[in-house]
């Protein structure tokens, strides 16, 4: 049958409930050395892949804003070169327009 826990216990006895609650009070033991370093590397190796990951990405963005610089800088000096044509022509047409026409 079970135990009882009203039996006569001897001096320096303890009980089931006494060694169950001294066991729960006991801290388990601290993790090894090793395991710690293991949990850590495997945390950095996550971060570096995590990193590694926004640097490919940063680059691929960072290459197409690149190519889009480059392509809206080839359109201004278009721009440029076609406004420097248009007022050297209102230029010459200034100078072959009588001083009334140039006043209108």
């Amino acid at each position: 049958s079970g135990i009882n826990a009203e039996w006569p216990l001897r001096p320096g006895e303890l009980n089931l409930n006494d060694s169950l609650s001294k066991l729960e009070a006991v801290p388990p033991p601290p993790p090894e050395p090793y395991e710690i370093l293991k949990c850590r590397e495997i945390e950095m190796q996550r971060e570096i892949q995590r990193l590694q990951t926004l640097s490919n990405t940063l680059r691929r963005e960072f290459g197409l804003a690149k190519a889009e610089a480059d392509q809206r800088a080839v359109q201004i000096q278009g721009l440029r070169c076609d406004l420097a044509g248009a007022a050297a022509r209102l230029s010459d047409m200034s100078g072959e327009l009588s001083e009334k026409q140039k006043i209108e």
